[in-house]
C-alpha cells in the first residue's frame, strides 16, 4: 500500500486519501455531518478540506446552514489559494450557488495557532513537522506562550495537535496524523491521563 504520509523539510506533510478518508471514518465525520463544526489547522492543497467539503455537499444542500461547518488554516497563501479552489469546484459541482462565499468564510490564510478559532466538534489534519531549531527565536517564544504544552525539544506539530484542548470549552475528538518515524518529542506523558 505504501507509506501513509511524505514528510517534506518544509515541515509539510503530504497525505494518502486512503488514510484520510480512515482518518475522517474513524473521527465520526461520516453520513450525516451537516450539524457538525470542524477545524483544519493546516490545510496545504486540501487533502483532507476536499474530502471534508465532499462529505458534507453529500449530507445536505442547506448551503446557508453550512456557513459554520468548516474552518481552515494555512501560514502559505497560495496553499489556501489552491484549498479555495478545490472546495469551490466540489461546491459549484453540486449546484452551491454561493460557492465563493463559502470557501471564503471556510478558509484562511493565517496562522492556526495565532488565530481566533471558533469552537469546533472536530479538529482534524496534518499540522506541520517543524523542529524547533527551525523556529524563528521569538516566534516559538509566542507558541510556547499559546501552547504551554510545547516544552523542551517539542516540535510545532504537537503545539498544533494540542491548542485546540486549552482554547474551547468542548472538543469532541482531535486526530492528526504522525510521520513514520513519530513526532520525537519529550512530552508525550503530559497527555497521557493520570
Amino acid at each position: 500500500m505504501g507509506r501513509p504520509v511524505t514528510v517534506t523539510t518544509t515541515g509539510e506533510v503530504f497525505t494518502r486519501r486512503w488514510v484520510v478518508d480512515m482518518m475522517l471514518d474513524l473521527a465520526g465525520y461520516q453520513g450525516d455531518v451537516s450539524s457538525l463544526r470542524v477545524v483544519e489547522p493546516s490545510v496545504g492543497s486540501g487533502a483532507f478540506f476536499g474530502p471534508m467539503v465532499e462529505r458534507l455537499v453529500a449530507s445536505s444542500n442547506d448551503w446557508e446552514a453550512m456557513r459554520p461547518s468548516l474552518r481552515g488554516f494555512d501560514i502559505i497563501p497560495e496553499h489556501v489559494d489552491a484549498c479555495k479552489r478545490l472546495a469551490e469546484s466540489i461546491l459549484t459541482d453540486a449546484g452551491c450557488p454561493i460557492a465563493i462565499e463559502l470557501v471564503d468564510e471556510w478558509l484562511h490564510a493565517e496562522d492556526f495557532l495565532l488565530a481566533k478559532v471558533p469552537e469546533a466538534d472536530l479538529v482534524i489534519g496534518n499540522p506541520p513537522y517543524i523542529r524547533i531549531e527551525n523556529i524563528d527565536p521569538q516566534l516559538l517564544a509566542l507558541y510556547r506562550h499559546v501552547c504551554p504544552t510545547m516544552r523542551g525539544r517539542a516540535d510545532l506539530s504537537l503545539a498544533s495537535s494540542n491548542v485546540d484542548w486549552m482554547s474551547w470549552p468542548r472538543v469532541a475528538d482531535s486526530c492528526t496524523s504522525a510521520p513514520i518515524d513519530g513526532c520525537g518529542t519529550d512530552t508525550e506523558d503530559h497527555f497521557v491521563p493520570k
